[in-house]
């Protein structure tokens, strides 16, 4: 597969044989083809975006706990009633190491395409 990646919105993820969450956006490594018979597996998995606007406190408490213990690289949970970016990264068993929270008047790059600098006043406009 390479370096390819690519964008999936609303698509299911598959953490395990129970769990298949729909994030609204996941970067996955390879081609679109490569999904086709198969949800992207942890292993395939680069970052995982969720908007929240009611729902940041299953987001964080729920979503980010499965994801870590799956080992998802990296995780953001977009807060739109905050104005803010949260960043997850680090999987240590049911909880990320690192996150930090992000601003309008930001930028920021995903791990998995550091060369792509996302201004936050566009996304949180």
């Amino acid at each position: 597969m390479g370096s390819e990646r690519h964008l999936r919105v609303h698509l299911p993820v598959a953490l395990n044989l129970t769990s298949q969450p729909e994030p609204d956006l996941s970067v996955v490594r390879g081609k679109v083809k490569n999904y086709s018979r198969e949800h992207p597996s942890p292993e395939d998995i680069l970052l995982l975006i969720e908007v929240s606007d009611t729902t940041f406190r299953q987001d964080k408490l729920i979503k980010a706990a499965l994801y870590s213990e799956a080992g998802i690289p990296e995780l953001w949970i977009l807060d739109l009633n905050r104005s803010r970016v949260v960043v997850h990264t680090g999987p240590e068993g049911r909880d990320y190491g690192s996150i930090v929270a992000f601003h309008k008047g930001d930028k920021l790059a995903p791990s998995c395409a550091s060369d792509v600098a996302i201004n936050l006043d566009d996304v949180l406009a």
